[in-house]
């Protein structure tokens, strides 16, 4: 490992542990040294998206995929930042970017969900919760969404439920 990815892993220790001021002061260090260290660049989007500075988050984001477009979790979290925006069109996009890149990446199935629900289409987001619960069995979150969205389904039946 770098000491540039020691040093960013350092700065995600911190962002997880919800000290995002810290955080965003050692990407910042992290790009005075290296001006153009997509993770870091990234990674300082995310902590703007975690102060719901949407548009702040995408650009740092985008800036971030320009550097690195192979990357499949900026854009799963580009995508994660257009839905709380209730920017479909462009969340869509970016997941279908994602499973592209990864097509076993349950976050970005997850957010596929998210997003036909929120377009109102029920049975497709069950179909996308699903797969994102075969690659991720035991994550309560999506668990929750994917039951939530049978609520809405015009076909479900206890027995879907629970098989």
């Amino acid at each position: 490992m770098s000491d540039i990815e020691y040093i960013i892993e350092t700065a995600l220790s911190c962002q997880r542990e919800g000290r995002l001021e810290e955080a965003a002061r050692i990407y910042n260090q992290v790009l005075e040294i290296e001006p153009k260290q997509p993770d870091a660049i990234h990674l300082l989007g995310m902590v703007a998206f975690a102060n719901q500075d949407y548009e702040e988050a995408v650009r740092l984001i985008n800036e971030a995929i320009l550097l690195n477009p192979t990357i499949a979790d900026y854009h799963v979290n580009l995508s994660s930042v257009y839905i709380a925006s209730n920017q479909h069109t462009l969340a869509k996009s970016h997941v279908k970017v994602a499973k592209n890149l990864n097509p076993n990446m349950s976050e970005a199935h997850y957010n596929l969900g998210n997003i036909l629900f929120a377009e109102g289409n029920a049975n497709q987001s069950i179909a996308a919760f699903k797969r994102s619960l075969d690659l991720d069995p035991n994550n309560q979150t999506i668990w929750a969404n994917y039951l939530f969205a049978y609520n809405f389904s015009e076909k479900t039946t206890p027995k879907d439920i629970f098989k």
